[in-house]
């Protein structure tokens, strides 16, 4: 039984991603958390995101997963999913 939970909480530290790609003048920035059963794991990937954005920057395009509880698809997710923010634009040429 110890072993389920300590592979329950790796999976759950390890199911979340963020990282930046940069050419030129453009950037890309995303992140990721794990839903499983309504809850996120870690979470907050929106701000996680947001805190990667360049300073100055000109934000052109955010994308986020749905993550509502109002559609099929939302729901599907907050069982067992993935929610996503990409946030691209072009940084200062500072």
């Amino acid at each position: 039984m110890k072993k389920i939970i300590a592979l329950s909480v790796l999976a759950c530290c390890l199911g979340a991603c963020s990282g930046m790609q940069r050419s030129g003048d453009t950037f890309t920035v995303h992140a990721e958390s794990l839903n499983l059963v309504g809850f996120q794991f870690p979470g907050g990937e929106y701000s996680k995101a947001r805190s990667m954005v360049p300073a100055g920057a000109d934000i052109h395009t955010v994308t986020s997963g749905p993550s509502d509880l109002t559609s099929v698809v939302g729901v599907l997710n907050r069982i067992l999913g993935i929610s996503y923010t990409e946030i691209s634009g072009k940084a200062s040429g500072k």
